[in-house]
């Protein structure tokens, strides 16, 4: 799907799938979209000044409502603590709630209410024959408040704030997938930076982790990245890689890029799907981007690319003739 976001009298088209990635060194332009995104599914109010940013969002050029979907955003790992803490709007809260009003709960919640209304009964007897005409007040609602005054540790007995930023995201993403089996909603998470808090296998595991989800479940998942090597391609997920930087690039399908790159090489060449996903994955943060430096096999890729953006680009030595001629055009 397109996604057209307006902000500050820009534009900005990019393509969201089921697993969207949004790479690049744009770190402005990311947050810009992100920040569009995230406000116009979190169903907040929009203040006055923003009130222009009302239906800034079109979908395949179709505006949709604002609680069409829900949304979350991570932005760090506190995020992540506060979400899997019991805490008014956070996600293990509403699981929690979900759990509660599950028809097997409901027997052992009477026998709560039941002994609890009888303490509280004699409680009342006893100041209503030794104090006066009080009374304690009891009502099935109070059990709830026990629940949001509960903390939420490790099995071992550890703090949730010791656990690694990737627990902490199977944890966040086991709840999500727990939610959906039981209340299912569409929805939209945006794991903003995931670069900057796990190791760049974790990334994979967890883009694996959520793409089992998108299967199941109507859920998307957004990631934002600019570190070399966070990024994840495949034939499944490659169109919703958008490369934000001087320009976005949105990739079509793999084949199309693999026919184009052969097709335009310099010199002969067949680069294998393989081989392909491996250089791609090497420069994917630098397409759209101006005035950089690569090894020319690399460059040679990304200036096929950036033609289309109409960019150029440096490269940082010498190797085959062809691809040197390619490069000095």
């Amino acid at each position: 799907m397109i996604y057209s976001v307006s902000t500050r009298n820009i534009n900005y088209d990019i393509n969201v799938e089921k697993i969207t990635q949004l790479c690049g060194q744009n770190v402005y332009k990311k947050n810009c979209i992100i920040d569009v995104i995230s406000k116009y599914f979190s169903g907040e109010k929009y203040h006055e000044y923003e009130e222009v940013r009302n239906d800034n969002i079109l979908i395949d050029g179709n505006v949709i409502g604002r609680k069409n979907k829900i949304c979350y955003r991570i932005s760090n790992i506190n995020d992540l603590i506060y979400e899997i803490s019991i805490n008014k709007n956070s996600i293990l809260s509403k699981y929690i709630k979900i759990q509660l009003n599950d028809f097997d709960s409901q027997f052992e919640l009477e026998q709560i209410d039941n002994i609890l209304t009888k303490l509280f009964s004699k409680l009342n007897y006893d100041i209503a024959n030794s104090i006066g005409d009080i009374e304690l007040t009891y009502r099935l609602s109070a059990l709830w408040d026990m629940v949001q005054k509960t903390q939420v540790e490790s099995i071992d007995g550890n703090y949730i704030e010791n656990k690694s930023a990737f627990q902490l995201l199977q944890i966040f993403i086991n709840i999500i997938k727990n939610i959906q089996s039981t209340n299912p909603e569409s929805m939209i998470l945006i794991f903003e930076n995931i670069d900057h808090i796990i190791s760049k296998k974790e990334y994979r595991d967890i883009i694996s982790l959520c793409d089992l989800l998108t299967k199941e479940y109507d859920i998307s998942f957004v990631f934002s990245t600019s570190l070399d090597g966070y990024v994840f391609v495949s034939e499944e997920v490659i169109e919703g890689i958008n490369v934000i930087n001087d320009e976005i690039f949105s990739f079509p399908e793999l084949v199309h890029i693999q026919q184009y790159v052969n097709d335009n090489y310099p010199c002969y060449i067949e680069l294998k799907e393989d081989d392909l996903i491996c250089l791609l994955e090497k420069i994917i943060h630098d397409i759209g981007r101006k005035n950089y430096i690569m090894e020319d096999n690399e460059l040679v890729v990304c200036k096929l690319i950036n033609e289309t953006l109409m960019i150029s680009e440096h490269r940082k030595n010498n190797s085959n003739k062809a691809e040197r001629d390619f490069l000095n055009d």
